[in-house]
């Protein structure tokens, strides 16, 4: 899990970053902000699919479908992690960024580790409290109070850093507040009373997303064309990262390819950070800047439009056809139980004579 989680997204957002740099001329800093932008896999995406192949037994035996489910939350953790580092260290570096000091950046990504740990640490002090809920008694209203507090927490949670300026604190501190609930509720967690709510926030999370880009400024065709390349660049090496992750002997070259494939969808994060630095540089007033986010935004929807269908696809077809099914599961019992029962002898006579003496028996007690 380990190596799937850093492998891929460090070689996809080196490849991106070292491609908008030589193809599109952004400074090196913004070039690694994007690049980890465009390196998180999307858990809205991965997270349904893989569940699917799971209850149905596929891969299951070599644990490919809680590896990547696992593995999903913590790459977005590093590419929130990365994007506030360089994108820090961008903004002191723009014109009028404030690098007045030479010790500027340095202080300024001491301050962004400070407030990712205090998020960590608030997030997962928040999650391991929520244990007073196992205390009510176990019923729906004890899953409506947990599904409320959870809205409030993530409502509010970023609203608090925004206000007191620890703006790096806030996506870390969801994501382990999430983690420190699941640890303490286990299986009695309000799972499917969220993926409804979610259900409904999608559409207008990336709604919005979709109607701040501009088609009007978005440039010629070759501008277009110039931003698929670095989106293409960087997922053929998130592939060849992904393949390297699972060089591990009990993987077959199938579960390796699957993996591979089944870990390009981008969406959540490319969703929430991909405007980021044009609203920053917006707000600071850097008009180059500004520029470059658009180009930002305008890569991270057409990331989302090629990869989150594209993966979904993937899991759903290649799954049942590159994973070994875990034998002995619900399809098999299935199988099994409409199979005729094969005549045979044994040592106390034919064995459809003692099905039959069975049956009669049964028969002679009903009367």
């Amino acid at each position: 899990m380990v190596l799937l989680t850093l492998l891929p997204q460090v070689f996809e957002a080196t490849a991106a970053a070292i491609a908008t740099r030589y193809i599109l001329g952004f400074p090196w800093p913004l070039c690694f902000a994007h690049g980890f932008t465009l390196g998180a896999v999307s858990p809205a995406v991965v997270v349904p699919s893989m569940m699917i192949l799971h209850k149905q037994g596929y891969g299951v035996e070599k644990g490919i479908p809680t590896s990547m489910i696992a593995a999903s939350s913590f790459d977005d953790i590093i590419a929130i992690t990365a994007f506030g580092v360089f994108s820090t260290i961008a903004f002191n570096q723009a014109p009028g960024g404030g690098a007045e000091k030479e010790d500027t950046t340095v202080h300024e990504i001491g301050i962004n580790a400070f407030q990712l740990g205090a998020g960590l640490g608030v997030g997962l002090t928040l999650g391991f409290s929520f244990i007073l809920f196992q205390s009510c008694a176990q019923g729906k209203c004890r899953t409506i109070a947990k599904t409320i507090c959870c809205l409030i927490v993530g409502i509010i949670f970023p609203i608090v850093c925004e206000t007191i300026h620890f703006p790096e604190s806030k996506f870390v501190g969801i994501i382990f507040f999430g983690y420190g609930c699941f640890r303490v509720w286990g299986e009695d967690k309000p799972e499917e009373e969220l993926a409804s709510i979610w259900m409904f926030f999608q559409p207008v999370l990336f709604g919005t997303v979709g109607a701040a880009v501009q088609f009007s400024k978005l440039g010629s065709g070759a501008d277009i064309a110039m931003g698929v390349i670095v989106i293409l660049i960087g997922l053929t090496f998130r592939w060849i990262g992904a393949f390297c992750a699972c060089l591990e002997p009990k993987y077959t070259i199938k579960e390796k390819a699957f993996v591979a494939f089944g870990w390009i969808p981008k969406a959540t994060v490319q969703a929430a950070l991909g405007g980021m630095t044009m609203a920053t540089a917006t707000n600071l007033g850097i008009e180059e800047y500004r520029v470059m986010g658009e180009k930002m935004l305008t890569m991270a929807v057409f990331a989302i439009c090629m990869t989150a269908p594209a993966g979904a696809i993937f899991i759903a077809q290649l799954g049942p056809i590159w994973l070994e099914k875990k034998k002995g599961g619900a399809g098999d019992e299935e199988k099994i139980s409409h199979e005729p029962i094969p005549r045979r002898s044994s040592m106390y006579g034919d064995a459809d004579e003692i099905l039959n003496f069975r049956k009669m028996y049964h028969d002679k007690d009903d009367l």
